[in-house]
């Protein structure tokens, strides 16, 4: 991983849902297609202060959902606002993307979500609230979650308590798989910052294979479709600051 695409992270996070919804396409199996949605941010002095969510929303969660015990009660949420008010900004909201993979023959039932971290999750505030409030959300629908965190910055988010992975496990990047139908347990991928990103196993219906996202590939794409190559600057400091230890191995490679 670069770090140092973290300070473009708006432009990679879409690269990545963008050519990740294009792999997984490929591999779907009848049924099943991956769909690319968004979010909108608003920031005031570089800050997310709240997320604007589409006018309307509309998504089949789980077409024969029971009570779960105060969980989602209704196959069909819909969520809406027109007229959305902000109150001391006039900047454009910004937008963050997300996949979805959707069974189309049952109505547009939604399988799995798979989200590519962003500081407005990771940091505290509204948009990080809102974030854990959908986590939920789709926990309690048994939709799966796929949370993949390639960015430094902020709090740890994901639905793998901390506390459960081993000291040795602990990575700057790392990845998070909860899946809907087995809610007892879930998977995680560490990213140490020097190796090369793994390839995450995406679940799909309770009995059917994983479809794999290759991150190292995806990031790569990004990287040079994106022409990171031309507009970083190496020679100044990492932005979160690197270990010095870090710092010198980014350095060598960037002279390389």
């Amino acid at each position: 991983m670069d770090p140092y695409l973290e300070a473009s992270w708006g432009d990679v996070n879409h690269a990545l849902c963008t050519y990740s919804r294009d792999a997984l396409q490929a591999q779907l199996g009848p049924g099943l297609v991956a769909r690319m949605d968004e979010n909108a941010i608003v920031e005031v002095d570089g800050e997310p202060v709240r997320r604007i969510i589409p006018d309307v929303l509309a998504v089949e969660l789980l077409g024969d959902v029971a009570d779960m015990g105060g969980g989602l009660q209704t196959a069909v949420a819909v969520e809406t606002e027109t007229h959305p008010t902000l109150i001391g900004s006039d900047d454009e909201p910004l937008t963050e993307a997300f996949i979805q993979i959707i069974d189309h023959r049952s109505g547009g039932r939604v399988i799995t979500v798979i989200e590519f971290l962003s500081p407005a999750n990771k940091v505290a505030g509204p948009n990080r609230e809102k974030y854990l409030r959908k986590q939920q959300e789709l926990i309690d629908g048994q939709v799966s979650l796929v949370e993949i965190n390639l960015i430094r910055r902020g709090d740890w988010v994901v639905t793998v308590p901390r506390h459960q992975v081993p000291a040795a496990q602990q990575a700057p990047y790392y990845a998070a798989v909860r899946r809907g139908y087995r809610r007892i347990d879930w998977e995680y991928y560490a990213m140490p910052l020097r190796q090369p990103l793994p390839s995450v196993g995406v679940p799909l219906r309770d009995g059917e294979k994983d479809v794999v996202l290759s991150l190292q590939s995806l990031v790569e794409q990004a990287y040079e479709r994106g022409a990171f190559r031309k507009t970083t600057d190496y020679t100044k400091p990492c932005d979160p600051p690197l270990s010095t230890d870090d710092e010198n191995w980014a350095a060598h490679l960037a002279r390389a």
